[in-house]
């Protein structure tokens, strides 16, 4: 994946980016309030966060187009109907980052509304 957020950074003219997770981001075991990213000052508003959110909105994006694909094709005439099936995520609903629903691709904040993308998605297929 660190090739494909290179790539990204230097396409949006921020090629140090591309470098590395943010620094101040939590870890997969780590509590969203353990580090500055999610924290009152709001890394993840700033430029850097909205550029780290939107590249790991690009990667599930192109997941979950991928295998509705595959799953498209395999099922095509057969009578089975695809569907999908969005969560209200509201673990640590309080922050006003909403971490759950930002590192899921399951927000809408950053002026981007992903529960409509992610419905164009099944859309599409």
């Amino acid at each position: 994946m660190l090739p494909a957020l290179r790539q990204y950074a230097i396409s949006t003219g921020n090629p140090l980016w591309g470098l590395g997770d943010p620094h101040n981001a939590p870890a997969y075991d780590q509590q969203p309030h353990s580090t500055s990213f999610f924290s009152d000052k709001r890394s993840w508003k700033f430029q850097y966060g909205v550029f780290s959110l939107s590249w790991y909105s690009s990667i599930l994006t192109s997941y979950a187009n991928q295998v509705l694909s595959v799953a498209s094709s395999t099922f095509s005439g057969s009578g089975v109907s695809l569907c999908g099936k969005l969560p209200l995520l509201d673990q640590w609903h309080k922050l006003r980052p909403n971490p759950s629903e930002l590192t899921a691709d399951l927000y809408s904040s950053n002026g981007h509304d992903r529960y409509e993308a992610i419905a164009e998605i099944f859309g599409h297929q």
